[in-house]
């Protein structure tokens, strides 16, 4: 059986940066989710506040974005693991792309401070906005730091099925678009599609409509893919009639 639990508190403390930061990361391979700051206990979560804290700032170095538990960040980010593994005594990160929004990473900086001084086991917080929504999981995305936003997908399809999203928050989420098939792309073309479908757009709306497929081609093709879906579906059942 994997052991659930960090050695005890303190004994990481007195270890030079590289030991903790190698420590940190072998007690996540042996812990169970090990990965999941969230699945850890009190006293792990502790274990990760020994190592000090480490300022996380935009990529001309002038203004701190948050600062965090260096080893929580270890646990929680990917990104952040693979660079402190190769610079363990740094005490301060740049983010370097330029596509992150800062008040993005803010609020992933916040939850992660937040989650490892407690025993909770939530996520990042889903905010009012839908544009905000779509940066904060984006920069998670890009940070490594995806299962902490997985809930803030849902949220989003739920609340996309009954509106109808301007051009704006399609292009924004184009732009921030990680992977293929992205469930958020899918969803925005297939909503889109169904509005066209249902004549729930007039004239000039598909005029915009149209360029908005050209400019933005993931959500286009989702869209195509979710038209063919309903037309299949239709012959399908026309053909059983």
């Amino acid at each position: 059986m994997q052991n659930t639990k960090a050695p005890a508190r303190g004994y990481n403390a007195a270890q030079p940066a590289h030991v903790q930061v190698q420590n940190t990361i072998e007690n996540m391979r042996n812990m169970r989710d090990g990965k999941d700051l969230r699945k850890y206990s009190k006293s792990a979560r502790k274990e990760l506040l020994l190592g000090g804290t480490i300022d996380i700032m935009t990529k001309d170095g002038k203004t701190v974005i948050g600062a965090v538990p260096k080893l929580a960040l270890v646990v929680a980010s990917s990104t952040f693991r693979t660079y402190l593994e190769k610079s363990p005594n740094s005490s301060s990160v740049k983010i370097s792309n330029t596509s992150i929004d800062v008040s993005a990473v803010s609020v992933l900086l916040i939850w992660l401070n937040a989650i490892t001084k407690s025993v909770g086991k939530y996520g990042v917080t889903i905010p009012d906005s839908n544009d905000d929504l779509i940066k904060i999981r984006y920069a998670a995305q890009m940070l490594g730091m995806d299962p902490y936003v997985t809930h803030l997908v849902k949220a989003y399809k739920d609340d996309l099925r009954l509106r109808t999203p301007p051009p704006s928050e399609c292009t924004l989420l184009e732009q921030c678009t990680v992977y293929k098939n992205d469930e958020m792309i899918n969803a925005m073309g297939a909503r889109l599609a169904y509005l066209r479908r249902t004549g729930s757009f007039g004239k000039e709306d598909l005029i915009v409509l149209t360029e908005l497929f050209k400019d933005n081609k993931n959500i286009g093709d989702a869209a195509q893919r979710a038209d063919a879906r309903a037309l299949s579906k239709h012959d399908g059942g026309a053909s059983k009639a």
